[in-house]
């Protein structure tokens, strides 16, 4: 039996060869490894998640689900064809990454009560404002409009991840996570 985690942190480790500058990289394995530690099922591109052939027609990059304590990233080649759910990562690409500080970032919303129980709560006193200062004014606009369907608290939570994923701070992050989750 093969280790996927140790595949997924190496598909990480090489994501240098695809999108990002290799400074880039360890940041992301280290978030990556801190959301394990914090007891994270981690998965990625497995077929029970992310192919819509077996998740009943399901398709995203990535998830955060507290109940059963798991985080997945669909990545962004796999969606696109260029490989097969396997459980194997294939190296990461700037939006995997952005995926993995969004669905990281859930994470930390949930820890914030002192409870894994999906209850996401504010990491940022004023998230409205961050996500209008990193994503801009349509940008945030454009989250609320893709999240309609949701309450307004789930939509200041997605607007807050958002920005958080596009601060592009993964040892933030970590800290973050071991602030709160920890």
């Amino acid at each position: 039996m093969f280790n996927l985690k140790a595949l997924a942190l190496a598909a990480l480790a090489t994501v240098s060869t695809v999108a990002a500058p290799a400074s880039a990289s360890t940041p992301h394995v280290e978030l990556f490894k801190t959301l394990v530690q914090a007891g994270l099922d981690v998965r990625v591109n497995e077929a029970r998640d992310c192919d819509p052939n077996h998740n009943g027609g399901f398709k995203a990059f990535g998830w955060y689900h507290g109940p059963t304590q798991s985080l997945v990233i669909c990545q962004e080649q796999i969606l696109r064809g260029y490989g097969t759910w396997n459980g194997q990562a294939v190296n990461f690409t700037e939006e995997d990454l952005d995926t993995l500080r969004h669905e990281a970032h859930h994470f930390v919303q949930d820890c914030r009560d002192g409870a894994i129980n999906q209850q996401l709560h504010a990491v940022y006193q004023k998230p409205i404002d961050l996500a209008v200062n990193w994503l801009g004014a349509d940008g945030a606009r454009k989250v609320v409009e893709m999240y309609s369907d949701s309450s307004q608290h789930i939509q200041v939570m997605e607007l807050e991840a958002f920005a958080v994923a596009a601060m592009n701070d993964p040892a933030e992050q970590v800290r973050d996570i071991q602030r709160f989750c920890f």
